[in-house]
């Protein structure tokens, strides 16, 4: 299965995995390629709500809670 979107704000789809006997899954090569992932990189496995689970990779969460973090601090500063 493949498809996809028109700019970088619209979700994309770039196939399917199957989760093996070991509970692994493949991420699909044009994902892999797209993201920039290399054999090793960590991933945060997050639930965001019942029957969904997401995987985002360490280096991005790092950069969006140091993001998250600098705002907060705005906001406090204000405050």
């Amino acid at each position: 299965m493949s498809c996809s979107a028109k700019d970088n704000h619209e979700p994309l789809c770039l196939g399917t995995a199957i989760l093996g006997e070991r509970g692994q899954i493949v991420i699909p090569r044009e994902a892999r390629k797209i993201l920039g992932l290399k054999t090793g990189d960590q991933f945060m496995v997050v639930v965001p709500h019942k029957q969904v689970i997401g995987i985002i990779p360490i280096k991005q969460a790092k950069k969006f809670l140091n993001l998250m973090n600098k705002q907060i601090e705005s906001i406090s500063e204000k405050s």
